[in-house]
């Protein structure tokens, strides 16, 4: 029987983001979104974070309806 300890610094540390925007056009929530990822990225290289050490891991579009009519579902 025996019991050993080790102890080490960490060296990654995973942050996950989530931006979400709503707007007329694709685009329009496109630019939108990435307005706030250029922010992100400059708070996290002025912490010393290297810009190889950042990603991008999912980005979804989908459409946003107003399902609040009985007949169906309605493209906003």
């Amino acid at each position: 029987m025996g019991e050993g300890k080790d102890y080490v610094s960490p060296d990654m540390l995973v942050i996950s983001v989530s931006i979400s925007e709503l707007a007329a056009t694709t685009k329009d929530a496109q630019t939108q979104a990435n307005q706030k990822v250029v922010k992100v990225n400059d708070i996290l290289s002025a912490a010393g974070i290297a810009q190889k050490d950042i990603q991008t891991t999912n980005v979804n579009i989908y459409p946003e309806y107003d399902r609040s009519n009985a007949s169906g579902r309605k493209l906003l």
